[in-house]
């Protein structure tokens, strides 16, 4: 079935096709794009290098729509990029006299994600999970954060670490975090904004982690001219991104959704819930088994605080690494209040509306299809 968004290209004219077959390719193309998700022997790729039609990962293309514009932000960052993406974008849209180009990895509510603007500006993220950030060159480049998330796609540890400290030599002016493990980094670029780690802004989403965002963006954006106090008016208009701590239902019991994957995010969007007093029952979608292979004791640490955690299987994404094991020894490792929960939605969620209590609050994280839970659950809770 076609995805909301294929149905939205196809509504602005773009020809779709289901499914990978050489034939889908036509022979007349200039240039293939690829998502690094797309393996080597995927046969419209094969297709391609067949009939000598040149190819580039969607990072490169990117970096190459980039340098048509007069001005660029970029975003990096192990955690939190699409969010800062969206909040350029939503006060650039609202203060700048011209029309900004943007590019946002998430759906903000009842906002496009995505815009050409007039040339003067473009504001995106960069990806370091397949290293395209190297590609950028920007004016003034974001990096929110680092640590090892991610390593295993493009080699090591180091490579990663590489490979952020390429995109910073390729940013005029690089906003990063006051902190040991971009030191370095800070020490050797031309023209550091050092932001410390207790910094915060006001903005109307819930958690630290975004106070702290919106300092790293509004820093971005003063170093193109942007008003301080136009900045912080914009920002209190933010809606935020869809899936990162979104209100999904109010009434006696609280439902919240969150993307947190890896143990950094699971532990912000964890002390994001302090402001509810009531039980905290977590639905937990591990995404990868490398991150519950590498991280399943940080994350068994965490949940441990809820006081109910239901682990669904793992989300593989298109990783084959199954080999890698299951969850059984995230959920004993969590203790008793944990079980492991079936991807059966609707059995799901009516478990979960029985077990919660007035005042409960249930947050659901992850990053794969754990979504599908999202409108049963409602509807559970609605009854």
């Amino acid at each position: 079935m076609p995805s909301t968004a294929a149905k939205e290209l196809a509504g602005l004219g773009a020809q779709l096709t289901i499914g990978h077959r050489a034939g889908a390719l036509p022979l007349h193309s200039d240039l293939v794009i690829y998502s690094s998700a797309v393996p080597e022997d995927n046969p419209e790729r094969l297709a391609a290098a067949a009939a000598g039609i040149p190819s580039i990962r969607r990072g490169e293309f990117l970096a190459q729509i980039a340098g048509r514009y007069d001005r660029v932000i970029a975003v990096a960052g192990s955690h939190g990029k699409t969010t800062i993406t969206a909040m350029l974008a939503h006060v650039a849209q609202a203060v700048s006299p011209a029309s900004p180009g943007y590019l946002i990895g998430g759906s903000v509510p009842n906002h496009p994600s995505a815009a050409a603007g007039d040339g003067s500006l473009l504001i995106c993220e960069v990806d370091e999970s397949d290293a395209t950030l190297t590609h950028m060159t920007c004016t003034v480049g974001i990096i929110g954060n680092m640590d090892d998330d991610h390593c295993w796609s493009v080699g090591t540890v180091d490579k990663l670490r590489a490979a952020f400290a390429e995109f910073a030599t390729r940013s005029n002016s690089l906003v990063l975090p006051d902190c040991p493990e971009l030191a370095e980094i800070a020490q050797t670029h031309r023209n550091p904004i050092l932001i410390a780690e207790s910094a915060e802004t006001e903005v109307a989403i819930p958690g630290r982690h975004n106070r702290y965002n919106a300092v790293l963006a509004k820093s971005a954006l003063t170093q193109l001219g942007f008003a301080d106090s136009a900045i912080d008016s914009a920002l209190q208009t933010f809606p935020g991104v869809d899936r990162r701590l979104c209100l999904r239902f109010q009434g006696a019991v609280t439902f919240i959704e969150d993307y947190a994957h890896h143990p950094v995010e699971v532990k912000a969007a964890l002390e994001a819930m302090g402001d509810y007093s009531g039980r905290l029952i977590v639905v937990f979608e591990p995404h990868r088994w490398e991150r519950v292979r590498r991280y399943g004791a940080e994350f068994a640490t965490l949940l441990a605080a809820a006081d109910r955690v239901y682990v669904l299987p793992t989300f593989a994404a298109w990783m084959d690494d199954t080999h890698l094991g299951g969850v059984e020894a995230l959920v004993a490792g969590i203790g008793p209040q944990a079980c492991l929960a079936t991807k059966h939605w609707r059995a799901l969620a009516a478990e979960i509306a029985e077990f919660a209590n007035p005042g409960d609050v249930i947050l659901s994280l992850g990053a794969g299809d754990i979504n599908q839970l999202t409108a049963p659950l409602v509807e559970a809770l609605a009854e």
